[in-house]
């Protein structure tokens, strides 16, 4: 028997005080490679801004994410020094490199 875990993203929700845009340009400057998640939200897209559901929800949790989520690199031949560089990174904000 195998028992196979599949997971899609992970996920880092960057605090307040960090604009998650400028850590996206950070990253990508070090050739890591993440991606927003959340954003644009659904919501956001010319096709449901006027749609009534989108005009009545509470979507306070949704705009709020949309600018703290990024999508880290994850993948099965991730090697150690390449985790040990991205969480240094992170550790340091983006700063010093």
């Amino acid at each position: 028997m195998v028992l196979v875990v599949l997971l899609k993203n992970l996920i880092l929700l960057v605090p307040s005080g960090i604009v998650t845009t400028e850590l996206y340009v950070r990253f990508k400057k070090q050739n890591i490679l993440t991606r927003k998640y959340f954003y644009p939200a659904c919501h956001d897209y010319d096709c449901y801004k006027n749609d009534l559901a989108v005009k009545l929800a509470d979507l306070s949790i949704v705009n709020d994410l949309k600018h703290k989520v990024l999508c880290l690199p994850y993948y099965g031949n991730l090697e150690d020094k390449t985790i040990d560089f991205i969480c240094n990174f992170i550790t340091k904000g983006g700063k010093n490199y």
